[in-house]
């Protein structure tokens, strides 16, 4: 349900170093489509440091830069945020689902990710890999493995 063009940014939120740039307005565009009674509904896979993790075993606070990220938005958008941990590849369709208001989760934007899902990128990544200097065989980062 997508009302205005940052309330369609923000359901994929895979960023928000936003908060600083937005115009009272905007936040209260976004703050309409997406805090709702003062809950801004976050999905996120909660085992991916520094982004967003348990800082310790048994803990149900989540920490981390999204984390930080997605509660300043809340707050900017006078609301709270509330944390849906799942497994990765259900967030998305957990988002197309209606089940949180948008997803932080180190999720990197694509070409297919953009077809379906609008993103607000906030941070660079790749992948990469790591190898002994006598390991002449890996020839890309996933070496036939999936990461």
């Amino acid at each position: 349900m997508f009302h205005t063009p940052i309330s369609a940014a923000a359901r994929l939120a895979l960023g928000g170093m936003i908060v600083a740039g937005l115009s009272a307005t905007t936040a209260q565009a976004a703050e309409t489509s997406l805090v709702r009674e003062g809950v801004l509904s976050v999905c996120t896979g909660g085992d991916f440091p520094p982004m967003q993790y348990y800082a310790n075993p048994g803990d149900e606070k989540l920490v981390g830069f999204e984390v930080d990220v997605v509660d300043a938005i809340a707050k900017q958008w006078g609301g709270t945020s509330k944390y849906v941990v799942g497994d990765f590849k259900g967030l998305l369709p957990s988002l197309g689902a209606e089940r949180c208001d948008l997803v932080a989760s180190g999720i990197m934007v694509t070409k297919e990710r953009l077809k379906a899902y609008d993103a607000v990128p906030y941070f660079v990544s790749n992948v990469v890999m790591v190898t002994a200097t006598s390991d002449s065989e890996t020839k890309s980062p996933l070496g036939g493995h999936h990461l």
